[in-house]
């Protein structure tokens, strides 16, 4: 009898903290939408549409890193596509010339507006390749096998491979590439 009671006690115990758990997540998930909200409803071109633009940036990266990435990933099909589609170019070649193109586009957009940094742009811009290249290397091969080898096809394929590697990306961005340099170094 005692052994129950304990037992369904445990369980009250870990559910309560897996709710709390979940709660705080949720919190997250509403302050966000409620900031972009609010970052809606005020008119950009006022000075408190640019406070309030300013204040997102700072505190939401992802979601420019994300509108930067989406921007480019859209420019990626495009090109791909028409290269493939139209020019008759072979679809792994298309996609290796897209994924080169917009790389530099990227970089400008995630200096300016996603990270805010146009300092050091010698030391910034060699990691960002380094970065970005490295992904988009493993981007196009992830694309190359579940095509040829498990014939599944390209376009889906350069989607979700893509989602996956955009997190990885932005760990690296954040914490390497675009991460703040002390005074010492």
């Amino acid at each position: 009898m005692l052994d129950n009671k304990l037992g369904k006690g445990i369980i009250i115990i870990k559910e309560e903290k897996i709710k709390a758990i979940a709660d705080i997540k949720l919190k997250d998930v509403k302050k966000a939408v409620s900031d972009l909200h609010d970052l809606i409803k005020v008119k950009f071109f006022t000075d408190e549409g640019r406070r309030l633009l300013s204040q997102y940036v700072h505190s939401h990266p992802f979601t420019w890193f994300s509108i930067g990435g989406f921007l480019c990933f859209i420019y990626d099909i495009i090109a791909t596509v028409l290269l493939t589609e139209i020019f008759g170019i072979w679809y792994m070649l298309s996609y290796g010339i897209a994924l080169i193109t917009g790389l530099v586009f990227l970089y400008f957009f995630h200096s300016i507006f996603t990270f805010e940094m146009v300092d050091r742009i010698e030391r910034r811009i060699f990691k960002f390749f380094v970065v970005m290249a490295s992904s988009y290397f493993l981007n196009w091969l992830l694309v190359y096998i579940l095509t040829e080898f498990y014939y599944y096809h390209y376009f889906p394929m350069i989607i979700s491979v893509t989602i996956v590697l955009s997190f990885f990306n932005y760990y690296l961005n954040n914490r390497w590439v675009f991460r703040k340099y002390h005074a010492f170094e």
